[in-house]
């Protein structure tokens, strides 16, 4: 990826403004899939940055702070991962199969005051909250993951941030180990790490994936796809958390994808 452009909101603004009607990703819509361009994208991720700042306007939280996200993948967690960066906040993605404990090691690892969880996720995040406040005497306040926005009557204008003197290399993403010998360790990216990663795909190829995107494989297959002009990224269309093989196959045919 250019290094003209020093992290990756800027090489996405980038391609919003020079490939406003490119496509670049299809979303499951019912049985079908939803076409959406740059610049709809770019108002979608809008839209639900100004829903974060209202909701979070009350915490005082400091623009690198980290969020941890707690979900299943799928289109909104992209649109508010995304939200959620162009806040200027850092985002430790936690994956759904983590125990209570990991849980709560890897938010007070990160000094992570700030939970987004999946309402699927509801028990376990309010039980984490309750031991880190009553256990370990830390704040930690926890916001469900809103239904989509697509029909809200919310601004899609650009929020208003002050932007990084060294954007370059900021820490914008912790993933964490998988924990299969003890708890799970953080794994802190910055912008630095994604801009050097290298394109795969070729211009007009369109990449369905069932990697999550909590998961860091699956983060670097959307970034190298959606940072990068000319694919499109694809989600599967599924009935669940997991896709099963028939569902996978009606997703290729339907997008009509050549990169799986």
């Amino acid at each position: 990826m250019s290094h003209e452009h020093q992290s990756l909101l800027k090489v996405f603004q980038h391609l919003v403004s020079t490939r406003p009607k490119e496509k670049v990703l299809m979303v499951p819509n019912g049985t079908e899939y939803e076409e959406i361009n740059y610049q709809d994208y770019d108002l979608i991720i809008n839209k639900y940055a100004n829903y974060w700042s209202k909701q979070l306007e009350s915490e005082n939280l400091e623009k690198d702070s980290v969020i941890g996200y707690f979900s299943q993948s799928g289109p909104e967690y992209l649109y508010n991962l995304m939200a959620l960066w162009k806040l200027g906040f850092t985002i430790l993605f936690l994956s759904p199969r983590n125990s209570e404990p990991a849980l709560i090691h890897l938010l007070q690892e990160a000094k992570s005051r700030i939970l987004i969880y999946d309402s699927q996720l509801l028990k376990i995040s309010k039980s984490a909250q309750s031991e880190i406040c009553s256990q370990h005497s830390q704040k930690l306040e926890i916001f469900p993951i809103p239904n989509s926005l697509k029909n809200e009557n919310i601004d899609s204008s650009a929020p208003v941030i002050k932007l990084d003197d060294d954007p370059y290399e900021k820490v914008i993403a912790i993933f964490h180990s998988s924990s299969s010998t003890s708890f799970p360790k953080l794994v802190p990216l910055t912008n630095r790490y994604f801009l050097v990663l290298e394109q795969r795909d070729k211009v007009g190829d369109i990449v369905l994936t069932t990697a999550p995107l909590f998961h860091i494989f699956g983060m670097i297959i959307s970034i190298t796809t959606i940072f990068y002009p000319g694919s499109v990224y694809a989600f599967p269309i599924v009935s669940g958390s997991v896709p099963l093989t028939n569902e996978v196959l009606y997703s290729l045919n339907q997008s009509k994808a050549n990169v799986f």
